[in-house]
């Protein structure tokens, strides 16, 4: 596993406690924080890990663990693995939001999977995801495209899977 993306080296504070901003602007944190996941993009890294980190050129005050911005530019890199949160019970991210609102955040921009302190939010992680989708909030497509990536990565067929058979309807 690859992390923590797009660099956790110029973050000012402690990301277990509170949210760090990096200020360095998109031309800079590609110069040098982003090159060597660049590097190990084209090595074929399966998973990246997002830091939880707030960079004001992405979406600032938002860690890129729930920022489309820094999937989105995690994608331009050519990587097509499973991009993972930092665990969303630390500080940069549970001072803001709880575990379900941070799980429907994080697969909403991009990640495919979200990590946890420990067990006890993911009944809330699951069932605010389902209620995302059936509310519009979080399109099932994506939850699919999360879960193709993840059963990959287990070594199951990702056209095989889906959150749905075809022939049942949608949620909502």
């Amino acid at each position: 596993m690859v992390k923590h993306f797009p660099g956790h080296g110029r973050a000012p504070d402690d990301s277990h406690v509170v949210l760090p901003a990096v200020t360095a602007p998109l031309a800079d944190l590609r110069e040098t924080d982003v090159r060597p996941f660049a590097t190990l993009v084209a090595a074929g890294a399966p998973v990246v890990m997002m830091a939880n980190v707030a960079f004001d050129a992405l979406d600032p005050g938002i860690p890129a663990s729930l920022s489309p911005k820094a999937y989105a530019l995690l994608r331009e890199l050519g990587f097509t693995g499973v991009a993972l949160t930092d665990s969303i019970g630390m500080g940069a991210v549970n001072l803001t939001w709880n575990y379900g609102d941070a799980a429907v955040e994080a697969i909403a921009a991009g990640a495919d999977g979200v990590l946890a302190t420990d067990g006890w939010g993911a009944r809330w992680m699951r069932d605010d995801l389902v209620g995302a989708v059936r509310s519009g909030r979080l399109p099932e497509s994506r939850l699919n495209e999360a879960a193709a990536r993840m059963t990959a990565l287990a070594g199951g067929d990702p056209e095989a899977f889906a959150c749905r058979p075809a022939n049942l309807p949608q949620l909502g």
